[in-house]
């Protein structure tokens, strides 16, 4: 293992130890899109060159919210998925609509969560790896909105106004 690859295995782990404090200082546990759609630490490009995926803050899952949103808005089959019975069969079926309608912001996305160009992306990454990269954030941001919604449809039952 040369010495850059010796020292971003270092960096994942710490990383891995900064995410597992965060975890257990809130509590928080692995629901079933952790675990079976676990966001990746690093990606290989296609060149060979192992990145680092830096953890992601509040602006960035925002803007990949307002990419989720324009392409919700180019691709029809968007307004009757079933947040609540996510399927990875369903992202899957949609991955052709995806890729004709939503390229730039598939791009956007991988640009945002990597900290890197637009170039940059179409140069060093192919189809295999943006989706890997993209899909498990892709999942989770919709995860994180079915789940908030329902909480609070539940508080505003509750309420009974």
């Amino acid at each position: 293992m040369n010495e850059k690859n010796k020292n971003i295995n270092e960096k994942i782990e710490e990383k891995k130890f900064n995410q597992e404090g965060k975890e257990k200082d809130v509590g928080k546990q692995k629901g079933d899109v952790d675990v079976f759609f676990p966001i990746p630490e690093f990606i290989n490009t296609i060149h060979g060159e192992r990145i680092i995926i830096p953890i992601m803050n509040l602006k960035k899952e925002f803007e990949i919210g307002h990419a989720i949103t324009r392409i919700i808005k180019k691709i029809p089959d968007f307004k009757d998925l079933n947040l609540r019975a996510l399927q990875p069969e369903t992202i899957t079926k949609m991955l052709p609509a995806l890729m004709e309608t939503a390229p730039e912001e598939l791009t956007f996305m991988a640009s945002t969560i990597l900290e890197k160009d637009k170039e940059w992306i179409e140069e060093q990454l192919d189809l295999d790896v943006l989706m890997d990269l993209l899909i498990p954030f892709f999942l989770r941001v919709l995860k994180k909105l079915a789940s908030k919604i329902t909480k609070f449809e539940g508080q505003l039952d509750s309420l009974k106004l």
